[in-house]
């Protein structure tokens, strides 16, 4: 699968033909998420914050080498579970709730605070009793539909 390390590839990372890594922002945190607007614009959710006690949603404009000239945290999200851009809005996910962030043109960051645009449905027991369930992975698909797994039990 992956071929010889090369020493042109980010701390000589191995791989496969015909793929390049370029290192675009460096020290944000345990990366989890990302997401691209058509505007060079990336935007990217944290598993943990620098300082371990939630993740954040970060917003990184590159510039024409693809590098990051500007970066700006804009919004917590502890446990999140994926983020989209979809027709202009971004999309994060927590464990209960799906945010719709809105922009006013090219900005690089929302121009107002988050819309609640789905809240979790009440856990419930499986059916052989087990622990509840939480929802986990968010897939936002074509025509703007959301789907949400509902599953991997939890302890309480």
């Amino acid at each position: 699968m992956g071929g010889a390390a090369s020493a042109d590839e980010p701390d000589n990372i191995q791989l496969p033909q015909g793929f390049h890594a370029t290192v675009v922002a460096d020290k944000l945190g345990v990366l989890r998420h990302l997401a691209f607007r058509d505007n060079d614009n990336l935007y990217v959710s944290t598993q943990w914050n620098n300082t371990g006690t939630s993740g954040d949603l970060i917003a990184l404009h590159l510039d024409k080498n693809r590098v990051a000239d500007k970066t700006v945290h804009f919004g917590v999200m502890g446990g999140g579970t994926g983020i989209r851009v979809y027709k202009g809005a971004l999309y994060a996910a927590s464990l209960a709730r799906i945010y719709r962030y809105s922009f006013h043109g090219k900005d690089l960051v929302p121009v107002s605070e988050p819309v609640i645009c789905w809240t979790a449905c009440r856990h419930r027991a499986s059916p052989r009793g087990a622990w509840p369930s939480t929802p986990k992975a968010t897939c936002m698909s074509r025509p703007g539909r959301c789907r949400r797994w509902i599953g991997a039990p939890i302890p309480t």
